[in-house]
């Protein structure tokens, strides 16, 4: 094939041969171009606007690691007594069906319910960061067929 496009070729005028090689080189830049300069410059862009996105989240996530810090810096309220029976009393006045509860220290306790609605239990774990000066140190909640949750929940007063 390539001696038949040498045959061709040659039987042009030079003038003719010279607008053929222009043709080609123009292709070649052409195609350079849409294939090899496009591709490379939308990767780029691209790049720049992942990276001005995961510098933004960055930003936001050490300005919530900085308030979280804070928080558990904070000093703790005086709760009064044991810090579990203070987390009994709680969630049986929350109508809570407490299934297990332990004391991991003095500043420290965790609480186990068997069946509980998501909303009612998440108001009061607010409730308990809020107004007991309690952080939540861990949280395991398993979703039951009954739309309830199943929940393990460790509670530990601030600063400690």
């Amino acid at each position: 094939m390539t001696e038949g496009l040498r045959i061709w070729f040659r039987a042009r005028e030079l003038r003719e041969q010279r607008l053929v090689l222009a043709a080609a080189a123009l292709a070649v830049i052409v195609f350079t171009w849409l294939l090899v300069v496009r591709p490379l410059g939308d990767s780029l862009s691209e790049a720049k606007e992942r990276h001005g996105e995961a510098v933004q989240a960055l930003a936001e996530v050490r300005a919530q690691a900085d308030l979280v810090t804070e928080l558990q810096n904070a000093v703790s309220a005086d709760i009064g007594g044991p810090l579990d029976t203070m987390l009994m009393q709680s969630a049986t006045e929350a109508g809570f069906q407490v299934a297990k509860i332990e004391a991991n220290g003095p500043r420290a306790a965790t609480i186990a319910i068997g069946a509980v609605r998501p909303q009612a239990f998440f108001g009061w774990v607010s409730q308990m960061e809020s107004s007991r000066g309690l952080v939540v140190d861990r949280l395991n909640a398993t979703a039951n067929s009954d739309k309830t949750l199943t929940v393990s929940v460790t509670f530990r007063t601030r600063g400690s």
